[in-house]
């Protein structure tokens, strides 16, 4: 015998399949979010690394080309020095 699939499901079971479905898009919309969010304080740091970097860099440069011609004999850092008690 068979049975039609255009029955009606029990109002239980409608229920229940609309509380699964609002739960997945739940989940996936707080998953999007956090991905969003995780990714976005990434990408909020990396031109501020980025630009101190070749802050720094054009710094370095321009000030070891004024002391190396200035002092050319010393070419090492000079070490730095704690006193404890």
């Amino acid at each position: 015998m068979l049975v039609a699939m255009t029955e009606n499901p029990h109002p239980a079971i409608v229920a229940r399949r609309r509380r699964l479905h609002q739960i997945r898009v739940r989940i996936a919309a707080a998953a999007v979010g956090v991905f969003i969010a995780v990714f976005s304080v990434i990408w909020a740091q990396l031109p501020a690394t980025a630009s101190t970097t070749n802050a720094q860099d054009s710094n370095t440069s321009s000030a070891s080309s004024d002391t190396s011609s200035a002092t050319s004999a010393s070419s090492s850092p000079t070490p730095m020095t704690t006193s404890q008690s």
